[in-house]
């Protein structure tokens, strides 16, 4: 460990504190005075103030500095110096404050960007999202729907679409499939599409109200090309508030998946 002995000279422009035991103040020169004296130049060989690497001490009147190894880091700037010996000086070192709030201030103003931009783009997705879920799948009501406490549905009769083949598109789930419940009836419609062979259901629908209509459907799996026979099932439920199960109904079909 290294001892250098602060130089006390009558012609130091500024002073500083050093606190601890006894506050004790130093003079030194600031960097104006310094280029002035020294216009060709003068030899650092140490910091204090600020430091990572401890070198020695100072010896002064009534304290002893910390020195440490020349650190270049634009985290600190030059306050001033010390003189250590005939030809030698002591950097202070202070912390550039300017340098840290302009830093600091950039990384903050980058993370609100990086936020505002991935909150809009995150609301951008679930709105595209949920765009693409209504153009997935959406009952269309040509009217505002309204509900009765109760409807009588004793002569209610429903009419079978008949189709004995549907065309679907292999490989995706979307499929355009049109069927519309005539606004005269008196009840929801549900609609399901079940595989005869394994009675799996690849589809069921909403409640589709009176007047509502399908355009496309979003099946539950995604089916290889071929030709597959299938069953429709639908099913009635009551028009009002209590909604109560009716009647369903069945129709054999040919689903050709191309």
């Amino acid at each position: 460990m290294k001892e250098f002995l602060y130089a006390d000279n009558s012609d130091y422009d500024s002073k500083f504190v050093v606190t601890g035991l006894n506050s004790v103040t130093l003079g030194y020169y600031n960097n104006k005075q310094m280029k002035k004296l020294y216009p060709n130049g003068f030899h650092v060989i140490c910091q204090i103030g600020k430091g990572k690497n401890f070198l020695g001490d100072i010896k002064c009147s009534g304290c002893s500095l910390p020195a440490y190894l020349l650190d270049y880091s634009i985290l600190y700037r030059n306050a001033g110096y010390i003189q250590i010996s005939n030809n030698e000086f002591a950097v202070i070192k202070k912390s550039n404050i300017l340098f840290l709030v302009l830093y600091f201030s950039a990384v903050i103003s980058i993370a609100v960007l990086m936020a505002f931009c991935l909150t809009d783009y995150s609301g951008a997705l679930a709105q595209n999202v949920k765009n693409e879920c209504q153009a997935k799948e959406e009952i269309v009501l040509p009217y505002k729907m309204t509900t009765k406490q109760f409807i009588d549905t004793k002569n209610a009769v429903f009419e079978v679409p008949q189709q004995s083949k549907i065309n679907f598109k292999a490989n995706q789930r979307l499929q355009s499939f049109s069927f519309s419940n005539q606004k005269v009836n008196p009840y929801y419609i549900v609609i399901q599409i079940m595989l005869q062979d394994s009675r799996e259901i690849i589809y069921e629908s909403d409640f589709i109200p009176p007047g509502g209509a399908l355009q496309k459907i979003e099946l539950k799996k995604i089916m290889e090309k071929g030709t597959y026979n299938a069953v429709i099932r639908y099913f009635t439920y009551s028009f009002d508030s209590e909604m109560k199960t009716l009647d369903s109904y069945n129709t054999n079909v040919e689903i050709i998946f191309d």
